[in-house]
């Protein structure tokens, strides 16, 4: 099967939840399709890798969503797991509405 590009782009964003192992192997995977975006959770925290010059250098900010910081992600998933998926998803979208 060949792969291509042109006709199938990378996403924009890429999420690696719960992971037990090194990242490292599939980072570099992802920026060589030029995928922009790396946000990898470990069930602490919430960290986000931005594409520069074909190598992912963490940043506090997603460039393609600029209001979700990696603090923020962090907090809404900690909450998942008192408040549960409903309770989180309630107080996100207070959230987001407040900062319109």
């Amino acid at each position: 099967m060949q792969f291509d590009i042109s006709k199938n782009p990378p996403p924009d964003v890429v999420v690696e939840v719960g992971v037990s192992h090194c990242s490292a192997g599939k980072m570099s995977f992802y920026a060589s399709l030029g995928v922009a975006e790396f946000w990898r959770y470990d069930e602490q925290c919430v960290r986000i890798y931005h594409l520069v010059e074909g190598k992912y250098v963490e940043v506090t900010a997603s460039p393609t969503f600029p209001i979700l910081t990696s603090e923020l992600l962090t907090d809404l998933l900690e909450r998942s797991k008192t408040e549960g998926q409903n309770g989180s998803l309630k107080w996100f979208r207070k959230w987001f509405r407040d900062q319109a």
